[in-house]
């Protein structure tokens, strides 16, 4: 769970069609996001892993650790809905969302001789990614126009900016007998799917074009 907070700017078209007040537009929305990361830190024991080139059996311990969240999100979305009564609208909204995705990630392996050879290696790697990812998003929500050019609205949005991906290369450096072998040894994969959910409220001021004052107009 994090916190958000944001602008937005829109136009709305209310017509009437067979009596029934619809309510047509667009809307592009800015915001940040504090206390959304994920963080994970992971320990794996594995003391008969096999056996190293040298034939000596060895044991390892495996770490890995890392953060990732969204620093800000966007949306250009339609809307429609409909007014239920004079200062109270509903809606469904839908268009593309866009997103800076950060994420850090460290790996370490510590390969351990179990015989008197004492070959042992440390392993690690690391990697540091910001990107920008585009996909989707849809939700609904209300408002309710409590002044002429006032009103404040609550509204859920789902977003899904599909998968980030990267990778890490791992390193090894020898130590005890194995001291100054060293190598790059491996790559680490990683995918995560980027999606969430937002529930916000907020306050939105109406410029009213019409040639005469409309009230309750969105």
């Amino acid at each position: 769970m994090g916190f958000i907070g944001g602008g937005q700017v829109g136009y709305n078209f209310q017509l009437p069609v067979y009596g029934l007040n619809f309510v047509t537009g667009m809307e592009a929305d800015f915001q940040g996001l504090t206390g959304a990361n994920e963080n994970i830190n992971r320990w794996y024991s594995t003391p008969y892993a096999g056996t190293g080139n040298l034939g000596n059996p060895f044991s390892i311990t495996h770490n890995i650790q890392g953060n990732g969240g969204l620093s800000w999100l966007g949306t250009v979305r339609g809307r429609l809905g409909y007014v239920i009564n004079p200062s109270l609208l509903i809606y469904g909204t839908g268009g593309l969302a866009y997103g800076g995705y950060n994420t850090n990630i460290e790996h370490m392996m510590n390969s351990v001789d179990t015989s008197s050879t004492s070959y042992n290696f440390l392993v690690s790697g690391a990697t540091n990614n910001s990107s920008t990812m585009v996909g989707w998003t849809a939700g609904g929500g209300a408002e309710w126009m409590f002044l002429p050019n006032l009103s404040v609205k609550a509204e859920y949005l789902y977003y899904d900016l599909g998968n980030t991906t990267g990778s890490l290369i791992n390193y090894a450096y020898g130590y005890a007998n194995a001291s100054g072998m060293n190598a790059m040894v491996s790559t680490t994969n990683y995918s995560q799917r980027i999606n969430g959910n937002i529930v916000r409220a907020g306050v939105n001021y109406h410029f009213n074009f019409a040639s005469a004052p409309v009230v309750a107009k969105f």
